[in-house]
């Protein structure tokens, strides 16, 4: 074009010339890369070599409009390739800056030109795995996803081309999330172009090679060289094996070159080698110089393609060895070799990828996968095995759970019995590397060939080179499920378009068939995670799918029938885009399930067996009336052909002959018939008639038949019908001369006498006949009689079986129904848990998008172990209620008018049937009848042992419905139909579990029996997942079925009570009786709280019920001053007096109420409404989930008025104290949860008379923030002068003084209505009157269960338990140090002291993984202390492991196997058990982590899960028996969470399969490695930290909760330290701390200058240490890190630490090989231990 500039050196074709701008310079690019630039610019004189600048320079020329697209596109491939491009001779990309380089620079070039240079740049990625690591080095992905939404349509297409390369070999966590985030729809539109980025998905799983390989650069000495090997091991044959790649860097030089593939030889030159000629391997067996054996495995070796190498070298001693050579599993060659090497020099010339010589033609240019040379010649069976395992395989045939392949059981037998193993003599791998070392991984046990070290080096450019695939990153984005979501956008469409993508689903379930086609573990993702269910109802919504179709499709696949191509052929294009994607669905779901079908079964038999009854009735229910009658045209087509249950005797019923049809004759005239038909015809009736008289009348007849001769006429006649039937033959008998001469002879007089034998015999008959019908006549009639009374009962019974089928009918309708709307909550709870980790700050769908103004959250019902529920999870219903209004005064004056009006007289209807409490007996035969049903309901087999209506009791709602308890499940149905249930509003319903509920037996933890409305008909069960629910029955009997038909687990093992079912029955009283729990507070080993909590838990106080939510006190009295002193008495509440009497106004108001009590209708109270309602409740919990809809849906849609609403706690103190309709007590949350005083969600709660807006509850003067309020209201609750009045408060709640005279005395008599006892609900006849009795009992509160009627123990004081406690020891701080024999660090300290232990020991473990348990003495308790002995204090604590000690034999003491040389060691690396007797340790190259038994160092399991390196691990807090979570995190960014069992001392809880054991969770969210975890189990909480940055918190069971916002430097987290008090203590990387709650707030951080190393928690949780280089320990105060102790420095690093059982005795880890132990005491910085004692 005029006026461009040329700029490069290519020379234009013929014809073709440049004209220069007048004035322009020319700028000339030479092939070799230097650049000359027009002259004012850059100094012409000097070359650009650069190659950013180059690409900049350019853009500027182009900005210019000097340069055509032509020059462009020639000038930007010479520039990526360094040269003179061509496709076939050079194509190899030499700058990876080069390709960073230019998206940026193609968007200042017209379309045409960018197309033509990205679909170059397609060409020249697919050509060369160097081009596709180099793109992946600089991230193009990521920035092609980048730019995708700015192209044009011919660009994207494009874009998508190369997208799909690019992936198809490696693509990050990082670029996935990317992608899945221009995938997420908004407003039924799809994003620009992602319909067309879905096809992305396709090929990403379409991996033919190793995720990890040598990258061999193809230059001259480029090679692995081996070190020397002592002896060659060919006694018994070797075998060389490895997955190779040719990547040559040309076309043209492949047949000249001759490129090694390896090379094992001596100074000498003899040995073995193999190398490539043309697309021919050249084997080679040199026994001296110029003398030996090649073979030629001609097989067509192609370029680019990866292939299976095995070439097995059999020796024979007495006759020629073989050779033979295997690829891809199957023989392709063979010979006999006349030599084989014999010599004692050692191999010092080996090399993998090169001759010794390495010149530049004999290097092998390419990727090699695991190299393995075995001892052995192996056999074929072993090589077609190894070829199962595919590309990627690279340990070493140990352990049958490593491989992500389905394998056939044989080919598991032949790679796994310990025979490939033994006999690897060396092997390497590019994970098993450090930097240009490669580590030499075959097993341990292997004796080495090696002369010295057996770690080979990579030379040159050689790389190990790691990809990730797509499942790698799928599964650290969250799984499988990640692609769920995006089923349900399948009716969005794109924008300027109204038709629904139509593709999009059948390209999902293909992605999805790939993926779980080629993964074991994709597959128990999908299993797992029920991902059938939430497809299939995800696509049950989607109105643009039907689901209709898949009957057909099941039909065709599961009889592996293709379809009729003109069937399909015919169909509309959409019909067909629609039907594919069921196709591939029930493909998906048929391919996982048909491998398991038995041979004898077909496919028919298959689709009953796998097709389950309830697909069956969603096909029905979804087809079309019309589809359902050609159906069954077709079915009934095909269920008339031939099949192999057609077959009768050998002959199918097509070949049976087939039946004529006679056509009807035409009737002959009697003219043309001859006599004899004639005879026939006449006599054909008369005939039969003749005979019988002849026989019937034979005796008379043969006396008057008499011939001429006297002869018997007869018996020749007779003789004559015998013989033969012809009508004919009679006639001429009886036409004969002697039958005629007789007949007429005799006939007058035989006709004589036969007249009068028939007037006898009429006579006889008459009377006979008339007797007959007599009877005949009385037998109908009972007959009649009968069957009408049958016929009555028939139809009665027809009548009940009709109403039977019915009801059992609805029945089933109503269990498919629950069963599907069970299936319907679950889906969606897993298509929420999805779009949870989706939709977080850090996940695919959180990255890029706006983030929402608010996230909502609401309490989880979680409980720990003393029933705090504190955990906040994300809450898609949450909303700020702007719409709600606030209630006026005068609502609240109609509101207590209706209360007074709606009292009821009910004197007359109280429950007498009261029995006394009597003790509870825990041994010996109290109860036969309740044992014989407990013995018989042990032994039910039966479905269904007891069925039931039932009320579901939850917060705000009362459901009914049917119990049904089968042998191992609870289920709960809801009837929806029930006038009141629909009454509900759904909002409630929506935060309501359990409406369709199912429990298994087996997550039952305790059963307690309950009060619902003051009758003892409820009962509450208590699950695994630390959640409980309420079940009210029509009566106590029922409760004590249910009982016995339910596990025997008593009320949990908290309580010191046996698990057995006569616990659960137990009355309260009983269980307080019977329980240690009182005992154990005397002496102080339960704080208050914990007691009071269990008060109220054996009371019947739940919070499944709201008017019987626990209670707790009010316990502080100052609220105004600035400080809060807590050893002053005066600012604290009197215990003794209930709320209502505190101030003496107001008491002698009470006092008065009760004495004047005017109501005849009613017993007197002091107060009217109990001091723990519903209403009171709600108003403490108001800003929280699902309390404000609970609130809101109780009052109306309204919030109280502000004035009334929970705005201040010195305002509700004042309350407490003046108004006289207000004696409400606190509940349990006031002492541990600060968040139900914040106004998270930002309601509009209203303005004040004192113009004060209310949001955030008001806090006291001496709480700064809501969690030092509720951290100094629960010390002020634990406080000395708390612990002794505390009794008093238990006497007035649940005591002496609850009800009788003693509670009149008290001033502690409520409205009756709050008394169990005080009415009988069942007695009321008067449908009204009880509704209203119970809407009373409802509004009133509910009194707890009275646990005891003498007064209760005091608590004994801390001064008489341990009077040396609080007296100053002057202990010193170092208690011993203990040096070990090894000087390696002592990374890993485990402190599992417990006295009844088996071995009470200090587990240490160095950087080198030796390890050393060091058995610990109970000596360091104080002068006086339990457990303390003068002759025991002779001795020091901790003694050191004998084995250790003794050099000799600490081989059993270190963990050989070999490690990931990436992996720093350190605390994080290991795990011990909490009984001292397992190890577990990751780091490991091939990303398991593994368990050693303490005893004998052997390893016991080895786990895998993870896709790369298990980086760290952590264990919760051990229960009984030992059991705990251990939780990996990985450097493929998850985290797995695993069960412990100690019982069984293995992963998982099977002992028969400990193969394969399978996580509980997989925690994704991260993007980066996996540096450090923490895990508690009684919190439910995993938190862990990437490498750099963020950390992030998950539920136990796999649900992303929350990110830890850290302020802005605070990035690399490396310790994580977590209690269960909630106190989170992160460190980052360069001194930094932060102090986060459960609930994810920032509660402090501070920052030092020692790098730390280890941080512990005191099991209070109040208390923080850390160690680290400087040797230092330091004690910080963990809520505010205020400092409280400096121990003196050590002359060593501190790299590990741990406290012993009692807390007394901290043991640090030295980075000097030693360890410490230092005497600690937290008591002396606790306060009361600071101002009292």
């Amino acid at each position: 074009m005029p006026g461009s500039v040329p700029i490069t050196c290519r020379p234009p074709p013929p014809g073709h010339r440049h004209h220069a701008a007048p004035g322009a310079e020319t700028a000339a690019m030479s092939g070799a890369g230097s650049l000359v630039l027009p002259a004012g610019i850059i100094d012409p004189s000097v070359p650009i070599r650069d190659i950013k600048t180059k690409f900049l320079v350019l853009t500027g020329l182009i900005q210019a409009g000097e340069v055509s697209n032509r020059d462009i596109v020639e000038t930007v491939l010479n520039l990526l390739v360094a040269g003179e491009f061509d496709l076939e001779t050079n194509f190899i990309i030499q700058d990876a800056d080069g390709i960073g380089c230019l998206p940026a620079l193609l968007e200042h070039c017209d379309v045409t030109c960018q197309a033509e240079i990205w679909s170059m740049l397609t060409a020249m990625l697919r050509k060369s795995v160097r081009n596709l690591q180099m793109s992946t080095e600089v991230g193009l992905i990521q920035q092609l996803l980048l730019r995708m939404s700015s192209v044009d349509d011919m660009i994207a297409d494009l874009l998508v081309d190369m997208l799909g390369v690019l992936a198809s070999y490696s693509i990050t966590v990082t670029e996935v999330k990317l992608l899945f985030s221009m995938l997420q729809g908004e407003g039924g539109l799809w994003p620009r172009h992602a319909v067309k980025m879905l096809s992305v998905l396709n090929q990403m799983p379409q991996r033919h090679g190793p995720d990890a390989f040598f990258n061999f650069p193809g230059r001259s000495a480029a090679a692995i060289a081996l070190p020397p090997i002592a002896k060659w091991p060919y006694q018994n044959g070797f075998t060389f094996n490895t997955w190779f790649r040719m990547d040559p860097l040309n076309n043209i030089t492949v047949d000249k070159d001759k490129p090694y593939l390896y090379c094992f030889r001596t100074s000498k030159g003899i040995g073995y080698s193999a190398h490539f000629v043309g697309n021919c391997l050249i084997v080679t067996s040199l026994k001296s110089k110029g003398k030996g054996f090649q073979h030629c495995v001609k097989y067509d070796f192609q370029p680019r393609k990866w292939y299976m190498i095995s070439i097995v070298h059999v020796y024979s001693r007495w006759r020629n060895s073989e050779i033979r050579c295997y690829v891809n599993g199957q023989l392709v060659s063979y010979g006999d070799m006349a030599w084989h090497v014999n010599t004692n020099d050692s191999y010092d010339k080996c090399f993998l990828g090169s001759s010794e010589t390495a010149d530049a033609n004999r290097v092998f240019c390419g990727q090699l996968g695991a190299v393995y040379v075995f001892g052995e010649a192996l056999n074929p069976a072993q090589i077609f095995a190894i070829h199962q395992l595919g590309p990627g395989y690279k340990s070493t045939f140990k352990f049958k759970s490593e491989s992500d392949i389905h394998l056939a059981e044989h080919h598991k037998q032949v790679l796994y019995d310990g025979k490939l193993a033994s006999s690897i003599a060396f092997t390497y791998n590019s994970k098993a590397t450090d930097a240009q070392l490669c580590l030499e991984s075959s097993p341990r046990e292997n004796s080495s060939i090696f002369v010295h070290s057996p770690h080979a080096l990579m030379l040159q450019d050689v790389k190990a080179t790691v990809t990730h695939s797509i499942h790698r990153a799928i599964h650290s984005i969250g799984g499988i499920q990640v692609l769920f979501p995006l089923f349900a956008q399948l009716d969005y469409h794109q924008l300027n378009d109204s038709q629904v993508e139509t593709t999009v689903c059948a390209t999902l379930l293909a992605f999805l068939v790939e993926l779980l086609k080629s993964s074991v573990a994709m597959q128990e993702q999908m299993l797992g995670g029920k991902g059938f269910l939430v497809i299939g109802y995800l696509l049950e919504k989607v109105t643009q799918h039907p689901f209709f179709v898949t009957s057909l499709c099941c039909r065709l696949m599961l009889t592996k029938t293709p379809p009729p191509a003109f069937a399909l052929s015919r169909m509309a294009p959409s019909v067909q885009n629609m039907i594919k994607p069921h196709l591939l669905l029930l493909h998906l779901h048929l391919s996982l399930l048909l491998p398991w079908r038995s041979p004898h079964l077909g496919g028919e038999q298959v689709a009953a067996r796998c097709l389950s009854s309830d697909l069956h009735l969603l096909l029905c229910a979804k087809a079309a009336p019309g589809l359902c009658s050609r159906w069954r045209a077709v079915d009934a087509a095909a269920s008339s052909t031939p099949s192999s249950s057609g077959l009768v005797n050998g002959a199918t019923s097509k070949n049976l002959p087939a039946v004529q049809t006679v056509a009807p004759m035409p009737e002959d005239t009697v003219e043309n018939m001859s006599i004899t038909s004639k005879l026939e015809r006449a006599l054909e009736k008369v005939a039969p008639l003749l005979r019988e008289i002849f026989v019937d009348f034979a005796p008379f007849l043969s006396r008057t038949l008499l011939g001429s001769h006297g002869q018997e006429l007869l018996i020749e006649g007779l003789v004559c019908m015998k013989s033969s039937t012809s009508v004919v033959e009679l006639v001429m008998l009886l036409c004969s001369q002697e039958w005629q001469n007789s007949i007429q002879k005799n006939a007058g007089l035989a006709f004589i006498e036969l007249i009068n034998e028939g007037r006898l015999l009429c006579h006889a008959m008459k009377d006979h006949i008339v007797r007959v019908a007599n009877e005949a006549e009385f037998i109908l009639n009972r007959q009649r009689a009968e069957d009408v009374h049958k016929h009555a009962e028939f139809e009665s019974n027809c009548g009940q079986y009709a109403a039977e089928r019915k009801e059992e009918e609805k029945m089933c309708d109503h269990l498919v129904g629950a069963a599907k709307h069970r299936d319907h909550v679950t889906a969606n709870q897993l298509r929420q848990k999805i779009v949870n980790i989706l939709t977080n700050k850090h996940g695919a769908w959180g990255m890029l998008g706006p983030r929402p103004p608010h996230d909502f959250w609401r309490l989880d019902y979680w409980e720990d172990d003393l029933r705090r529920r504190r955990r906040f999870i994300r809450n898609p219903l949450g909303s700020t209620h702007l719409d709600v209004s606030c209630k006026t005064l005068q609502e609240y004056g109609t509101e207590d008018d209706k209360l007074v009006k709606s009292k009821t007289p009910v004197l007359g209807q109280t429950a007498t049937s009261q029995n006394p409490d009597t003790d509870l007996i825990l041994e010996g035969d109290d109860d036969p009848d309740g044992l014989l049903q407990e013995k018989e309901a042990d032994n039910l087999g039966s479905a269904v042992v007891l069925s039931s209506p039932a009320q579901l009791v939850a917060p705000g709602l009362v459901a009914k419905g049917t119990l049904s308890i089968t042998t191992s499940e609870i289920y709960f149905e809801v009837d929806e139909e029930e006038p009141a249930f629909k009454r509900v509003s759904p909002k409630v319903l929506a935060y309501t579990e359990g409406l369709h509920g199912k429990w298994m037996f087996s997550e039952i933890r305790a059963l307690f029996s309950r009060r619902h409305l003051l009758q003892t008909s409820a009962m509450e069960v208590f699950m695994a997942n630390r959640t409980s629910v309420l079940f009210n029955f029509p009566d106590q009997a029922t409760v004590k079925k249910a009982v016995y038909s339910l596990p025997r687990v008593g009320v949990g093992t908290s309580y010191g009570l046996p698990q057995d079912r006569r616990i659960s029955l137990a009355s309260p009283r009983q269980l307080f009786k019977a329980s240690n729990m009182t005992q154990r507070w005397q002496r102080r080993e339960i704080s208050n709280f914990e007691y009071l909590m269990f008060l109220n838990t054996i009371s019947g106080r739940t919070y499944n019920d709201l008017s019987q939510y626990p209670v707790f006190p009010w316990v502080l009295a100052s609220y105004d001053s600035e400080e809060l002193d807590l050893t002053l008495p005066a600012n604290f509440r009197d215990l003794s007096k209930p709320v209502g009497a505190l101030n003496p106004k107001r008491a002698a108001f009470f006092a008065d109420r009760y004495e004047s009590w005017e109501d005849d209708q009613t017993p007197p109270c002091h107060y009217r409404c109990h001091c723990s309602t519903a209403a009171s409740t709600l108003h403490w919990l108001i800003r929280m989930e699902p309390f404000t809809t609970l609130f809101l849906s109780a009052n109306n849609d309204k919030f109280d008025h502000p004035d009334r609403v929970f705005s201040s706690i010195r305002r509700s103190w004042r309350n407490c104290q003046r108004d006289t309709s207000d004696v409400k007590e606190l509940i349990p949350e006031f002492f541990y949860l600060p968040e139900m005083l914040v106004n998270a969600s930002g309601y509009h709660l209203g303005m004040r008379e004192d113009r004060v807006m209310v949001g955030d509850v008001d806090l006291p003067a001496w709480a700064k923030t809501p969690e030092d309020f509720v951290r100094i209201n629960r010390m002020a609750l634990e406080s000395e002068f708390v612990s002794c009045q505390l009794h008093q408060w238990i006497d007035l709640i649940f005591g002496y003084k609850q009800r009788g005279p003693e509670a009149v005395r008290a001033l502690n008599v409520f409205h009756h209505l709050t008394y169990e006892g005080a009415v009988s609900l069942d007695a009321m006849a008067d449908p009204p009157i009880r509704e209203a009795t119970e809407a009373q009992i409802r509004s009133f509160g509910q009194t707890p269960s009275q646990l005891l009627i003498e007064p209760h123990p005091p608590r004994s004081s801390a001064m008489h338990l341990s009077p040396l406690m609080f007296k100053d020891q002057m202990q010193q701080d170092v208690v011993m140090v203990l040096k070990f024999p090894s000087n390696s660090p002592v990374t890993h300290v485990a402190a599992n002291t417990l006295p009844h232990l088996a071995l009470p020991a200090v587990v240490t473990l160095t950087c080198s993984r030796v390890f050393a348990v060091n058995r610990w003495h109970n000596t360091v308790g104080l002068r006086g202390a339990p457990g303390y002995s003068l002759e025991q204090a002779q001795h020091l604590p901790i003694e050191m492991d004998p084995l250790i000690a003794n050099s000799a034999a600490s081989h059993k003491r270190q963990i050989t196997d070999l490690v990931d040389q990436s992996i720093r060691i350190g605390t994080q690396c290991f795990v011990v058990t909490a009984d001292n007797r397992y190890i577990l340790a990751c780091g490991f190259w091939d990303k398991s982590f593994r368990v050693y038994s303490s005893e004998t160092g052997k390893l016991t399991q080895i786990v895998f899960g993870h896709w790369d390196v298990a980086t760290c691990l952590a264990r919760s807090e051990s229960y009984i028996g030992g059991d705990c979570y251990i939780v990996s995190g990985s450097r493929d960014a998850t985290l797995l969470l695993w069960y412990w069992s100690g019982r069984h001392h293995i992963i998982g809880d099977n002992p028969v399969n400990t193969d394969y054991p399978a996580p509980r969770a997989v925690l994704t969210g991260h993007d980066q490695e996996v540096a450090c975890v923490a895990v508690c189990a009684e919190l439910g909480l995993v938190i862990s930290g990437a490498k750099d940055g963020p950390c992030l918190v998950h539920t136990i069971t796999g649900d992303l909760l929350r990110a830890l916002e850290a302020p802005e430097h605070f990035r690399c987290p490396r310790l994580i330290s977590v209690s269960s008090e909630g106190h989170c203590i992160v460190y980052y990387e360069g001194g930094r701390f932060c102090n986060f709650s459960i609930n994810g707030k920032l509660l402090a951080h501070m920052e030092i200058s020692d790098s730390t190393r280890s941080v512990l928690l005191s099991s209070d949780g109040h208390n923080l240490v850390t160690g680290g280089d400087d040797g230092v320990v330091q004690v910080w105060q963990a809520w505010n890190f205020k400092r409280l102790y400096v121990y003196p420095g050590c002359d060593a690093g501190i790299r590990a630490m741990d406290l012993s059982h009692d807390q007394r005795t901290l043991i640090t880890g030295m980075a000097s090989g030693s360890i410490v132990a230092f005497h600690i005491d937290f008591n002396r910085w606790h306060y009361e231990h600071q101002h009292r004692y």
